[in-house]
């Protein structure tokens, strides 16, 4: 036990101390506070206390038009974008030199109520008046065609705007709201079990090119070193992942004023989820943390990791598209599967379990299943570790490596 504290602790500090690790969760931290940020200040400027706020990007903007169908006029125009100003030229050439000169910030041109020409010097993203003046013409449109058919514009409008009131009441869990936190919490294990499982193995692939691993091997137990490494990796990943969260969380807590709650569904995940993932998520990071150790084990050198591991990766990758399409198709059979079968139970489970309710005893059968195949995974990769960290020369193989085994 001592030797695996120690192994533990020494790996868990390689990794914190990693210029590869600090870097990347700063990077990704400030990403994170960027996304969280940006985007409110832009749709909403500033908090606004209880003031009131600015009534958009026209305010006392002028724009130059020109109507000939002679439906239009400087106060419907206005009316349509309060806060504007409306000059009417006399003719296109006009139009346009107002626009040029910047005297007006866009300039319309009607032919009739279904085609009209916009003419603007700048273009802009969050430009919103042609919308506006579509959506002006439209309306005008119809009201002539109410009128044209005698039909009271009242009553038309009283019929659009009635609608059907539907109460939903969800008796048990409430998945669509839950797909969205459920799909971005797989995505990040899916992320960290690529990156951490990665670095696993080029860290014991790197110790057998060195020799350090003969040094190793002869001052603590294959069970200490292996279990160590893997272990320091899973806290490591968890203590980048917890830091993230956090800021994240701290972040949208901070903006909160700005968003106005747009992102509770993301952010409010209930405690309950939160648990299941993490149990699930830890021994699903686990049982593939082993299997990259294996990897590494049987590696000659660092360089061989990317080839070795490519199987795994995609294993890895099927696991996880599987278990996104299962979630949106929703379809029930797929994720039971999925639950049961330990390279995707870790996902597929906890997707169960926060869409839909499960039986307490599918639950625990599954974590059983989990539970055993990594730990038996983890004996037989410790073994692995043992005899491929002293094999040097030939190529090692899985199946060679089974049979080294099987013959002692």
């Amino acid at each position: 036990m001592k030797s695996f504290l120690t192994v533990l602790e020494y790996e868990l500090r390689a990794f914190l101390k990693n210029k590869v690790y600090l870097i990347s969760t700063i990077i990704i931290g400030l990403i994170i506070v960027a996304c969280l940020t940006v985007p409110a200040f832009l749709l909403n400027g500033s908090q606004t206390s209880g003031e009131e706020t600015s009534s958009g990007p026209y305010d006392e903007s002028t724009y130059v038009y020109i109507d000939k169908t002679g439906s239009l006029d400087t106060a419907m125009l206005e009316s349509a974008l309060p806060g504007s100003s409306w000059i009417e030229a006399k003719d296109e050439a006009e139009l346009r030199t107002t626009v040029e000169q910047g005297t007006a910030s866009a300039g319309l041109l009607v032919e009739d109520l279904e085609h009209y020409t916009y003419y603007v010097f700048n273009s802009s993203l969050f430009d919103s008046t042609e919308a506006t003046f579509t959506s002006l013409l439209q309306s005008l449109h119809e009201m002539q065609w109410l009128e044209a058919h005698q039909i009271d514009p009242t009553d038309y409008a009283d019929l659009n705007a009635f609608s059907v009131q539907a109460t939903q009441v969800v008796l048990g869990k409430d998945g669509a709201s839950n797909y969205v936190y459920t799909y971005i919490l797989i995505f990040a294990l899916y992320m960290v079990v690529l990156l951490y499982g990665q670095n696993i193995a080029v860290s014991i692939a790197s110790e057998k090119s060195n020799r350090a691993i003969e040094i190793l091997v002869t001052s603590a137990s294959h069970y200490a070193l292996i279990f160590g490494k893997v272990i320091a990796g899973a806290l490591a990943g968890i203590i980048q992942f917890a830091i993230l969260l956090a800021l994240a969380g701290g972040t949208y807590a901070l903006m909160d004023g700005y968003w106005n709650g747009a992102l509770d569904f993301i952010f409010h995940i209930p405690a309950n989820i939160l648990g299941s993932f993490a149990i699930f998520g830890i021994l699903g990071y686990l049982l593939y943390a082993f299997i990259f150790g294996m990897i590494g084990a049987m590696a000659q050198k660092s360089e061989d990791i990317n080839a070795s591991s490519t199987p795994i990766s995609i294993i890895y990758i099927v696991s996880f598209v599987f278990v996104y399409m299962a979630m949106g198709s929703g379809d029930e059979v797929m994720l039971s599967i999925a639950s049961y079968v330990p390279f995707t139970s870790f996902m597929g489970m906890f997707s169960r379990m926060a869409m839909v309710d499960v039986p307490l005893i599918e639950v625990l059968l599954s974590l059983v299943i989990l539970i055993a195949t990594t730990v038996g995974v983890g004996i037989l990769a410790s073994k692995i570790y043992r005899m491929g960290t002293l094999m040097y020369g030939n190529k090692i193989t899985f199946k060679s490596m089974l049979k080294a085994l099987k013959d002692q």
